[in-house]
């Protein structure tokens, strides 16, 4: 059931949001016990990944379906975080989808990028929805 809700709505949480399968009043438990995960297990530093983006001389933020917490974890076991501006994560786009356009006109808010100049923005990203929504807000893409 949850890729299902995965395919319709984007992401599974954004699924059980909308068809009330999740009390809101444990949207918080909900989101801290899907990211308590051993990433140390799984992720480690990455020189090469750290020389590649010290290399981008443009401001870069994370732009996450998940949690502030969760991203940071993973940045950090990556050894990369302190190249970040921060990062812009589910509850600052008020739960959309990165499949929504909306997200991506949240997302640049947050980051400060002026709404006239969406083209400054360059996504990279590994979903060819996702990349539909960013174009069609004009944004540059990129697909990894």
């Amino acid at each position: 059931h949850a890729y299902e809700l995965y395919k319709k709505y984007g992401t599974c949480l954004r699924g059980l949001q909308e068809e009330g399968l999740l009390d809101e009043a444990l949207l918080e438990e909900y989101l801290e016990f899907c990211h308590d995960i051993p990433l140390h297990h799984h992720i480690g530093p990455d020189p090469a990944l750290r020389q590649m983006l010290e290399a981008i001389t443009l401001p870069k933020w994370v732009f996450t379906a998940s949690t502030k917490p969760h991203a940071t974890r993973c940045l950090e076991l990556l050894g990369i975080y302190d190249l970040f501006e921060g990062i812009i994560d589910v509850r600052s786009v008020d739960f959309l989808t990165k499949h929504n356009p909306d997200a991506y006109r949240k997302a640049m808010a947050v980051a400060g990028v002026p709404t006239l100049d969406p083209g400054a923005c360059l996504f990279l990203d590994d979903s060819t929805s996702n990349m539909r929504a960013a174009k069609a807000v004009g944004w540059r893409t990129v697909l990894v």
